[in-house]
């Protein structure tokens, strides 16, 4: 408990000290989604159907019946189709601009950044970052899908299924820095996996804090923008700040490792190089003796 709070009072002074970018990386996320967001509205109901919708809000005080026959005649295939593609097209987007918001993060935990390194991140890890979102993100399908199905037949069993969803989140969580931070997309999943089993209680006990602080989000207006410009960047922080820490102490036994196998490769080049040494010795002493 005391080393994650060790962590939030670090990740604090750090979004002190790089507030500039990670605020204007969280607006510039925030706008390139609403943007996407009103255009998928647009294409879906059109300049007419909007118009009439909120005449019928401002009127009664409700939107229009969303199973009423009216309501489907504003509906058609084109529309439809306008409608996923600005929603799928959104959240690729988003997922690239999230990568860049992380190497803010992942990078102000050692200095101080500039959004510089927003359009960087996104230039040199997007690509991965995003194909790693997506592996995590088809995996959470195939487990919700598999829990789904019991669930589906036995109701009570639904909260034991979220609740396996929470907990087998830590060997997902660190994935994200693991990217940001160089490694490929399969090695990033790897090492997520492994630290996550190595730190589960100190991972879970940081996913239940997420959950607890996100509750915030319920208080009208304040609690949405506190969780979105506050909460939100810190437990990034705290993410990538206990990411570089037991990534760290990774290395010198990783370095160890590898220090030990080149011996014992050296050792068994000096002996082969020796055996053939001797061999030829022996063969020149038999010449002589002819």
């Amino acid at each position: 408990m005391v080393k994650i709070f060790r962590y939030f009072k670090k990740s604090f002074e750090v979004y002190k000290r790089n507030f500039v970018p990670i605020i204007l990386s969280v607006l510039l996320i925030g706008i390139i989604y609403g943007l996407f967001f009103g255009l998928s509205i647009f294409a879906l109901f059109g300049p007419k159907n909007i118009s009439t919708i909120a005449e019928s809000y401002r009127m009664s005080g409700e939107f229009t019946d969303f199973e009423s026959q009216e309501f489907s005649e504003f509906l058609n295939l084109q529309n439809v189709g306008l409608f996923l593609l600005f929603i799928i097209l959104g959240g690729i987007t988003v997922i690239f601009l999230q990568s860049g918001f992380w190497g803010v993060c992942f990078h102000g935990i050692k200095k101080r950044v500039a959004m510089k390194t927003f359009f960087t991140t996104i230039r040199k890890r997007g690509v991965s970052y995003f194909l790693a979102i997506l592996l995590v993100l088809i995996i959470f399908f195939v487990i919700s899908l598999l829990l789904s199905l019991p669930a589906s037949i036995f109701h009570p069993l639904i909260p034991i299924a979220l609740l396996i969803l929470i907990l087998i989140t830590p060997f997902f969580i660190l994935i994200s820095p693991a990217v940001i931070s160089g490694k490929g997309v399969i090695e990033s999943l790897e090492q997520s996996f492994k630290l996550g089993k190595k730190y589960y209680f100190d991972l879970i006990l940081l996913i239940i804090l997420i959950y607890l602080f996100s509750l915030v989000s319920f208080i009208p207006i304040i609690g949405s923008l506190l969780v979105y410009f506050l909460i939100s960047p810190l437990f990034t922080l705290v993410i990538c700040s206990f990411y570089i820490e037991v990534s760290v102490k990774q290395k010198p036994k990783m370095q160890i490792k590898k220090s030990t196998q080149k011996k014992r490769t050296n050792k068994l080049v000096k002996k082969s190089k020796q055996k053939r040494e001797d061999k030829s010795n022996r063969k020149k002493l038999k010449g002589k003796r002819k």
